[in-house]
């Protein structure tokens, strides 16, 4: 009996750690900027564009610095709209090079040819929207303009940074595309394969040598890889979301575990 008290008050404290202090900071979900504020444009020819209704809630988030020298950034928010599942894709970009981000899952990923077989976003500066392409190899290979399945949702400026955001289904349908496109089909990288905590993907970047010089000039040495893992899912962060974490388990099991071992002691 007088080991009780002792288990008992080691059990609350426990029991208080996991779900006393389950507290988190409330993030700002959705890509981009928290504000749709139009801001005037650099560039005259491109104005400003804002489309979107309001910020999407994400299912799952994903957040990087891909190239700090040149500010070039990416937030991946999946959300639910009705019965399908979106994806916005928000990139801050250079204002004066084009940038080609692609993604490709890790085991079609070639280390010794890491552009070969990556599904990409091609932007360049000055031109609202982007090219859809897959790669062929990193040869220098323009690789296969895709159709486009993109929608831009805003595109504009400020501090001198571009900041485009890009809608997409988070998978393609066979049937979205036109009977030209149909055999590029598999060349579309299916997004849902990247909304699980657990879920690695590669994404692959690559930017202009110089200013303003063209895509057909290469990139020389300015690209990168870099392993991704969610950021967040269900706007928790996937390092709190530990596969078999005792935060995971449901509160009733806890308090039977609890009333198990008090009965087996006054037995």
């Amino acid at each position: 009996m007088n080991n009780i008290l002792p288990l008992l008050l080691a059990l609350f404290i426990s029991f208080n750690q996991i779900y006393g202090n389950n507290v988190t900071t409330p993030t700002t979900t959705g890509p981009g900027t928290t504000t749709t504020e139009m801001y005037t444009s650099i560039d005259e020819t491109l104005p400003d564009l804002t489309d979107m209704a309001e910020m999407p809630m994400c299912i799952f988030e994903y957040d990087a610095i891909l190239e700090p020298s040149e500010g070039i950034d990416i937030n991946i928010c999946g959300y639910k709209n009705n019965k399908q599942v979106l994806v916005d894709i928000t990139f801050d970009l250079p204002l004066d090079r084009w940038v080609s981000v692609g993604f490709i899952l890790p085991g079609a990923f070639q280390e010794d040819n890491p552009m070969a077989n990556v599904y990409s976003f091609l932007m360049y500066p000055g031109i609202r929207g982007v090219e859809e392409r897959y790669n062929i190899s990193d040869n220098g290979d323009e690789g296969i303009k895709l159709e486009k399945t993109t929608k831009t949702v805003e595109d504009k400026y400020e501090g001198g940074i571009r900041m485009l955001t890009l809608q997409r289904n988070s998978s393609i349908s066979f049937d979205g595309l036109s009977i030209d496109y149909k055999q590029y089909f598999e060349e579309y990288f299916n997004f849902t394969k990247f909304s699980q905590c657990d879920e690695e993907i590669k994404i692959v970047y690559a930017f202009a040598k110089k200013e303003n010089s063209p895509f057909s000039d290469g990139y020389g040495g300015n690209t990168g890889v870099i392993t991704a893992k969610l950021t967040s899912r269900d706007d928790k962060k996937c390092e709190e979301l530990i596969d078999g974490d005792i935060r995971n388990t449901p509160l009733s099991i806890i308090c039977i575990v609890i009333m198990s071992i008090i009965a087996i002691l006054f037995n």
